[in-house]
């Protein structure tokens, strides 16, 4: 693939532009599915996942940023949920509404995050040349 991009940089700069951020929109979607298959590898659930999980179950549910794990001896629920900012639970809400399982749901906005990551630094690096993009991507 390098071989024929060098070829390609004999294009006009138009042609290479497309066809860099071409090649990060493919590097970016196998992110994408790369982090998807490695999620599901191992089931792990940290105190904020949790968190993330139970306040997106709240508001897909139209109970707004809440939670009914912040206090395990509490009796009152669901309590708001400051700890956390509510910007992660806001992603997974509309996919919880959907059908899809709370953990999965999580699991798809953190693949996501990850290509979109993969594409922003590609597309930033590629400022320099777009080999760099690339191989940062």
């Amino acid at each position: 693939m390098f071989f024929m991009y060098t070829y390609v940089m004999k294009f006009s700069h138009r042609a290479r532009l497309g066809i860099t951020v071409f090649i990060l929109a493919i590097i970016a979607v196998g992110g994408v599915f790369f982090a998807l298959n490695e999620a599901h590898r191992a089931l792990v659930l940290t105190t904020d996942s949790i968190m993330y999980v139970d306040t997106a179950r709240h508001l897909a549910a139209g109970q707004g940023a809440t939670t009914s794990i912040l206090e395990l001896d509490s009796t009152l629920a669901p309590r708001p949920q400051t700890q956390w900012p509510p910007f992660y639970a806001m992603l997974m809400a509309p996919l919880i509404k959907a059908g899809v399982p709370p953990i999965d749901a999580g699991r798809d906005v953190s693949a996501i995050a990850f290509g979109l990551l993969i594409l922003l630094v590609g597309l930033w690096l590629m400022r320099l040349h777009p080999t760099v993009g690339i191989a940062a991507a």
